[in-house]
């Protein structure tokens, strides 16, 4: 908001996903590729989903490919497209012979379904015959896959690989290529959320804090299962670090319910239902909908749709708003920067984000404290995170990673991923606000107090906070400028002063948070003539917000400033 004005309105950040068109030979295991945007197929573990009990695995198999043909026809995500995986400028001889020079490469074998063994290289460069999918690993004399085995063959169209993550296998989904790398994501419209085109993050003016961690907001580490469902569990997970932030409670909400309104494997799909926020996972289990993997990939590939009562009842159920959905850009409109990530961060937000993958990320692979190694380039495939604080490692920049690969994966769950690979690999990067619901009943607060996240009164602690538990939180600890949130996480303070602003509003602020006094008749303030309604924003989102509901009613909210 500039010059202390209300802003009455949302707006969207879009963003570009100014990634290269070409694909780097070695680095693609993809087998297909298509021209739909900003498609994104995540790298999931196999957790505790399993594929049917009556499906074999070359049947399973098969299924996939079936469905993605099917969806082909109708132009849905997880198409097959004709042609094969090879950029039109590279034979797949020239493939072969670049393939051929790296050594991992050219020592690795995959085991066909029809019982041939073949080179990873011929993996990679298109050579192993259409609608025949692989396991790790040559066959054994018989033709058969290894014993150890993932439940269903790589096909090139979902899975492009697979590996072994402790003991359970880790499906490596593809992404579709486009050619089309430096368009615009579509706009995103929703509940709470107006687009107004870009809006680029600020380079950080101030010296940062050297260290900054958001663990503190979030519940124990989630596994996805066989399902590639990544991100909606990055999408929750950034609910749920929202929700903690204003309210320190931390809730565990349902990936299914939030999947269940898109269920496609669309980065531009999940952002513009983030609006909508996601039920309690207890209230989706009560409903039928604990989260299964073997369900949410047939969602996925098209083979079942979510049971749309059940889904408009958890819908019922959502015990939070979100006031703001924020698709990060850089300066000029490109993709931020690592130094702009790590500003956000150290304001106190959490970022959901996709990045291009390496097999760096395999467990095998990883550096001692869950580290992820450097790679410049990742390949032809993709895997939504949360990135939730920062710190240096040996000297150098990490951005710290919540993953939803269980906690047999990197630092108990959570991996490091050096700013330079972050900026190289990102695809997108997103983060929310979240309000009370606008059907709570707000009460009309005596002088000294605000309502809180629920509509009852609380005090105004001395800092500017709201009480907590029946206390004022703690002070201290933070760095200049910051101040700790409802969940003790250091957040980038309010700019401390009183001002006027139109329609007769006026907003006194401290470190804490900000205090708007609203007219009655305005903003939906129903007091008595001459009376004001309190409207209370926490650290760091500042600002007071209004946008409209699904129902076009103005409704209030808070958001970061401009």
């Amino acid at each position: 908001m500039n010059g202390g004005m209300v802003r009455r309105e949302c707006s969207l950040w879009r963003a570009l996903v100014p990634y290269p068109a070409r694909v780097i030979r070695r680095l693609s295991r993809s087998r297909f590729f298509t021209l739909l945007p900003s498609l994104v197929l995540c790298a999931c573990s196999s957790g505790e989903g399993k594929p049917s009990p009556s499906a074999s695995a070359p049947a399973a198999q098969a299924s996939a490919t079936a469905s993605a043909a099917a969806s082909a026809a109708a132009g849905t995500p997880g198409a097959t497209p004709k042609g094969g995986a090879l950029p039109p400028s590279e034979s797949k001889d020239e493939c072969l012979s670049e393939c051929a020079k790296d050594a991992s490469d050219a020592a690795e074998f995959y085991c066909g379904t029809d019982k041939k063994s073949y080179s990873a290289c011929e993996w990679i460069c298109d050579g192993v015959p259409k609608g025949v999918g692989v396991y790790p690993g040559k066959c054994n004399e018989d033709g058969s896959p290894p014993a150890s085995r993932p439940p269903i063959a790589a096909d090139g169209v979902l899975i492009c690989d697979w590996f072994d993550n402790k003991g359970e296998w880790v499906a490596v989904e593809c992404e579709e290529a486009t050619d089309d790398d430096d368009a615009a994501n579509s706009e995103f419209g929703g509940k709470g959320v107006l687009p107004k085109g870009a809006a680029p993050l600020d380079a950080p003016e101030k010296e940062l804090p050297e260290e900054v961690s958001h663990r503190a907001r979030f519940g124990s580490i989630k596994n996805q299962g066989a399902a590639p469902s990544c991100i909606s569990f990055a999408s929750t997970a950034l609910l749920e670090g929202a929700v903690a932030g204003a309210t320190s409670s931390k809730i565990v909400l349902s990936e299914m319910h939030f999947l269940s309104r898109y269920h496609t494997t669309s980065y531009n799909d999940a952002i513009a239902k983030l609006s909508l926020g996601a039920a309690l996972a207890d209230a989706a289990k009560a409903e039928g909908l604990a989260y299964d993997a073997a369900i949410a990939d047939g969602w996925l590939q098209g083979e079942s749709q979510p049971p749309a009562d059940k889904v408009s009842a958890l819908d019922a159920k959502v015990a939070f708003e979100v006031a703001t959905v924020r698709e990060l850009v850089g300066g000029g409109g490109g993709r931020p920067t690592a130094k702009q990530l790590q500003a956000a961060i150290a304001d106190g937000e959490d970022l959901s984000v996709g990045f291009r993958m390496s097999d760096n990320w395999y467990t095998a692979n990883l550096l001692p404290g869950g580290v992820i190694e450097d790679y410049p380039r990742g390949r032809n495939f993709g895997h939504a995170v949360v990135l939730i604080g920062y710190k240096t490692i040996e000297g150098r920049n990490y951005f710290e990673i919540r993953n939803s690969w269980g906690s047999a994966w990197g630092d108990g769950g959570y991996g490091w991923i050096s700013f330079e690979t972050a900026e190289a690999n990102l695809q997108v990067a997103a983060t929310v606000s979240a309000r009370r619901k606008d059907d709570v009943v707000v009460d009309d607060c005596p002088k000294g107090q605000a309502a809180g996240f629920d509509g009852k009164c609380v005090k105004v602690c001395s800092s500017g906070a709201l009480e907590q538990n029946g206390a004022c939180p703690e002070e201290g600890g933070c760095p200049e400028g910051r101040v700790k949130d409802a969940s003790s996480v250091c957040v980038r303070a309010c700019a401390e002063g009183k001002r006027e602003l139109e329609d007769e509003l006026s907003v006194e602020c401290l470190g804490e948070g900000c205090l708007f006094s609203i007219p009655s008749g305005q903003y939906g303030c129903k007091a008595e003539d001459g009376e004001d309604c309190e409207h209370y924003c926490q650290a760091p989102d500042c600002e007071m917000v209004e946008s409209k509901n699904e129902f076009g009613v103005a409704v209030l909210g808070c958001g970061p400033s401009d």
